[in-house]
């Protein structure tokens, strides 16, 4: 094999992530980037990519941008955006290109009307989702962003708008899915209402509308006061995925982008006051202060990770993200 540059799937392992998982994880470097103005990892960013391209290219046609056999939308969504933010950060055309080669290939195969709209999670149809259609608002946005090309806006508006019709809540959360015959989950996860965030913010940033604005607020302050512990921790309750990650992503560019780090508003069930900064710290610290001997966090930010992961499993690399995405869109003082 060539001299790639990846993400092991797990400790102990030479294996390299999985095609979603990757996505993730990259995402995360791009986010450190981003947030922390790390001008070094753009080389390292760019070798993550096309080592990606080359893992993940279409084995029965060779071809390297072709990803045409995975059936699943958000998958596909989370390489988008991983390609088109590698695009804004080290303007390599390839990647640019591979972006909107995978936006018109899921675009075309799971956007329709039924339901009103939307995109499919799979090839199967038996439901719309949050993660199949909130980060597709992002990545469009994010292609107009990059090209002009009024078609991305318009398609951005149009997902949000289903989205905010169909899968969000009066109270700010976001619905799982809405299955084929019109059901919704009811069930509200807190990366659905992080994927939303950051799609209001995307749009705000493209059309200077306010109204995106105030929904990204109520959205955190469902998170804030209802998806928290009695501290005001955002902490799961079991180990895999990274769970708090798209939240931390999308309040971390939300926040920055807006300057908001001073914004007050409540957390926890006694709706306590708070600012952003200070909630933002609050849980950076808990990510950080619950890490191991190793220096890993998983998604349990209430308690210490344990040295052994137990019951014959071993560490992942995808459900260490969450720490790291808090601690890298949280600046370490106050910013001025």
């Amino acid at each position: 094999e060539k001299n790639l540059t990846f993400y092991r799937d797990m400790q102990g392992s030479t294996n390299y992530a999985y095609f979603w998982n990757q996505a993730l994880i990259i995402l995360m470097v791009e986010d450190r980037y981003y947030c922390r103005e790390d001008e070094s990892l753009k080389p390292f960013i760019s070798n993550l990519l096309d080592a990606f391209r080359e893992h993940e290219k279409n084995s029965a046609t060779g071809l390297i941008y072709d990803w045409t056999w995975n059936d699943f939308t958000d998958d596909l969504l989370w390489a988008g955006l991983a390609f088109i933010r590698g695009y804004q950060i080290t303007g390599e055309e390839r990647f640019l290109e591979q972006a909107k080669w995978d936006w018109e290939f899921l675009y075309n195969r799971a956007y329709d009307k039924q339901l009103g709209g939307g995109l499919w999670w799979s090839v199967e149809e038996g439901n719309k989702s949050g993660l199949s259609n909130n980060p597709a608002v992002s990545m469009a946005c994010y292609l107009y962003e990059a090209t002009g090309d009024e078609i991305y806006r318009e398609q951005a508006i149009d997902i949000y708008n289903w989205i905010y019709n169909t899968l969000r809540q009066p109270d700010g959360s976001i619905d799982e899915n809405i299955s084929k015959d019109g059901t919704l989950t009811r069930s509200y996860n807190v990366y659905n209402v992080g994927a939303f965030i950051e799609a209001a913010n995307a749009l705000h940033r493209i059309t200077g509308e306010d109204y995106y604005l105030q929904d990204a607020h109520k959205s955190i302050e469902y998170v804030m006061q209802n998806k928290v512990t009695d501290q005001g921790i955002m902490s799961k309750w079991h180990r895999d995925g990274t769970w708090q990650s798209e939240f931390a992503r999308g309040m971390g560019l939300f926040v920055k982008d807006n300057n908001l780090w001073d914004y007050e508003t409540t957390y926890t069930t006694d709706r306590k006051p708070i600012t952003y900064y200070e909630w933002m710290k609050l849980n950076a610290e808990a990510a950080w202060n619950t890490h191991n001997s190793d220096f890993l966090t998983f998604n349990e930010w209430e308690k210490a990770t344990p040295d052994e992961p137990g019951d014959g499993k071993t560490w992942t690399a995808l459900e260490m993200v969450s720490s790291v995405v808090m601690t890298q869109v949280t600046p370490d003082e106050h910013p001025e």
